[in-house]
């Protein structure tokens, strides 16, 4: 990874290493790669981690939202359907409903699980926004 310590204005950031608690992370961005980057170093200790960026935990939280009201507004449609159909005995779409039901189950399940990455990512995140007390 390449990255010009020397170069510390454009590149400043306010993520503070947790390992040595005294050194800016700064993006470390490869040949070829974005400017943006979730990859970072720190500039007095050298340690690298993978830190989401506020883009990144956007998107997901934004994706998370809008498929789970998408997911959760198809299965309760299918699920009604498939329970009107058991109740009045007209099992006519019973296998159709039944089986979008169970793929909206999966999509349920999949949304939750971008949702929960994100605050995953805005966990990892906040440990290096944490700002250090000063021994002084």
């Amino acid at each position: 990874m390449q990255q010009d310590p020397f170069n510390e204005s454009s590149n400043k950031s306010n993520l503070i290493c947790k390992k040595c608690k005294t050194g800016n992370m700064l993006p470390a961005i490869q040949e070829g790669e974005p400017d943006y980057t979730d990859h970072f170093v720190c500039q007095n200790c050298q340690h690298h981690d993978t830190i989401p960026t506020k883009d990144i935990l956007f998107n997901q939280i934004l994706t998370g939202v809008i498929g789970l009201v998408f997911s959760v507004y198809l299965f309760i449609t299918h699920l009604s359907g498939l329970l009107s159909g058991i109740q009045h005995d007209k099992m006519k779409n019973s296998l159709q409903d039944g089986g979008l039901t169970f793929l909206s189950l999966i999509f349920l399940s999949g949304f939750s699980y971008i949702l929960f990455r994100a605050y995953s990512g805005i966990r990892h995140r906040h440990e290096y926004t944490k700002k250090t007390k000063s021994p002084h």
